[in-house]
């Protein structure tokens, strides 16, 4: 049967919840298309589109919620300059993915465009998705409280990527299986498996679900 929404977790719903906690300065700039707003009502904090604000002033945070739906040059100078002046500034980014599988192999995902960021200015932005410990700490909680007192061993981390499934489940001593039909090829398994020092504890060619296959 469907899996009931309130068993998944993702890292916006873990930016909610910190924007629960620690609601921003300001208003909350989001860079995203506009089905990010409905996540982002939940934090009961105001918040806009940055590409619909003339000017940035009044801002006490950006969201990088995606990597679509705004003019990547235009908005992200925009950011820079903003950060550059007003360095207490906070840049989200709930998911640090560098990219994500097409049927031409990859996109750049919201997580290459926050490197860049990072790079620009010299500082970490505050991340909420894999390899972040808080989203597999929970998830590790939510199962404990379905299931009983389980070890972190106990818990099998399937995923497609070494440097955010991988090395975020092996974080907080979770199992992890790597699968091999999504960002990581058969044909590059190796060689990020020297570059980055992570090895999974199984591999898999593909997932299957009702008899079909779904990426990892």
């Amino acid at each position: 049967g469907l899996i009931p929404s309130e068993r998944f977790v993702s890292s916006g719903l873990m930016l909610v919840e910190y924007l629960r906690r620690e609601p921003p300065s300001g208003l909350l700039a989001y860079l995203g298309p506009a089905r990010a707003e409905p996540l982002l009502a939940l934090a009961g904090c105001p918040f806009r589109a940055l590409g619909e604000l003339e000017t940035l002033e009044g801002v006490g945070a950006i969201a990088l919620m995606d990597e679509e739906g705004f003019d990547w040059e235009r908005e992200l100078n925009r950011v820079v300059n903003h950060a550059r002046a007003h360095p207490e500034l906070q840049i989200y980014v709930p998911n640090p993915d560098l990219v994500y599988p097409t049927e031409s192999g990859v996109g750049l995902a919201a997580g290459a465009l926050a490197a860049l960021l990072e790079a620009v200015l010299g500082r970490p932005l505050l991340s909420f998705g894999k390899p972040a410990a808080p989203i597999f700490r929970h998830a590790l909680e939510l199962a404990r409280a379905e299931l009983g007192q389980l070890s972190p061993g106990e818990v099998l981390m399937v995923g497609d990527t070494l440097t955010t499934d991988v090395r975020g489940g092996q974080g907080v001593g979770l199992g992890t299986a790597l699968v091999l039909s999504g960002n990581t090829t058969p044909e590059a398994l190796e060689r990020q498996i020297r570059a980055s020092g992570l090895r999974p504890d199984h591999l898999c060619d593909e997932v299957r679900a009702s008899g079909s296959s779904r990426r990892g």
